[in-house]
């Protein structure tokens, strides 16, 4: 889904077009309290990316439980915009709370 944003494998060019397409409002409020914040904000944009998801198969590996996912063919071309935004957001608001923090 990464590489398929900006129809490049090159993050240079994912990064140039993350900054052409910037939308991201700033945070307000102390920095310490942004993480929750950020948190609400993905679930909320996850409950969208995997609405209609088909959960098939559950298997036990070893420890680990794998479960098998159906995913719509259209599946990448409707979230492609919300992985978009996403990426964007983090990448803001990284730069944001480095620029908040007081480097002592």
């Amino acid at each position: 889904m990464v590489i398929s944003i900006s129809n490049s494998p090159d993050y240079g060019s994912l990064a140039d077009w993350l900054e052409s397409t910037q939308s991201v409002s700033p945070m307000t409020g102390d920095y310490h309290d942004w993480a929750e914040q950020w948190a609400i904000d993905s679930v909320k944009q996850a409950r969208n990316a995997y609405q209609n998801l088909a959960f098939q198969a559950a298997t036990i590996d070893g420890q680990r439980l794998r479960i098998t996912v159906a995913l719509r063919s259209s599946y990448a071309d409707t979230n492609r915009r919300i992985v978009a935004e996403q990426l964007e957001k983090a990448g803001f608001r990284l730069a944001q709370l480095l620029n908040s923090i007081q480097w002592r």
